[in-house]
């Protein structure tokens, strides 16, 4: 079920050929995915919510989800957003049951699991923050990252999570897992930032004055 939502995003994402808003939406893509994996981190193993499936192990799940569904999902989003107030709303409540149809799906399919506390009405609402926030993102990125961080320690505090110990507990899982994967991170940030420098290029293309000679 993981990979069949996979590769339908990537088709989807073809059929629109939102790949041309690849340089405009990447930074609102990373934003959510890094927000995800802040989750992981802030959390684990007091997990409120998490993956499930008999063939994928978690780690791979978590990294499907982290670094190929969720900047897919907010590319596809982002792109097919209409200009108009009145649509963007429509639209929003189009994704909004959209995603309520999915998370139910993977509930009922065992391949996702709920625990502290956590329900499908939080869930509804994190995805209402996903896309809300990933649109503001693309306006007011440092509004939007303030947001952010304020939001995910208000939710610690709501259901209780002991970040004394797991923020301690998962820096070393960090530290173990940077020193024992070196090369494939630095090529992961010199990608990066290559994609970075490649957007911000492509931008002043953009604004520079067309000249009619």
């Amino acid at each position: 079920m993981h990979i069949l939502f996979l590769v339908s995003l990537f088709l989807l994402n073809m059929k629109k050929k939102t790949w041309r808003n690849l340089f405009v939406y990447w930074p609102s893509m990373f934003y959510v995915s890094f927000f995800n994996f802040f989750y992981y981190f802030l959390c684990s193993p007091y997990l409120l919510w998490d993956f499930k499936s008999k063939m994928i192990s978690t780690n791979a799940l978590r990294f499907i989800h982290i670094v190929l569904i969720n900047p897919m999902l907010i590319l596809l989003f982002l792109s097919n957003l209409p200009k108009k107030v009145g649509s963007q709303i429509i639209y929003f409540i189009k994704w909004f049951v959209f995603a309520f149809v999915c998370e139910i799906s993977c509930k009922k399919f065992n391949l996702i699991y709920f625990t502290r506390g956590w329900h499908m009405g939080w869930s509804m609402i994190l995805y209402i923050e996903m896309f809300w926030l990933s649109l503001l993102h693309t306006k007011r990125p440092s509004l939007t990252w303030s947001l952010s961080v304020l939001i995910s320690f208000g939710m610690l505090l709501v259901f209780k999570v002991p970040i004394q110990k797991t923020i301690p507990h998962n820096f070393v899982r960090i530290r173990r897992y940077i020193q024992s994967h070196k090369k494939m991170i630095l090529n992961t940030i010199s990608f990066f930032m290559a994609l970075y420098f490649v957007s911000r290029m492509l931008q002043r293309l953009r604004m520079q004055p067309k000249s009619f000679f």
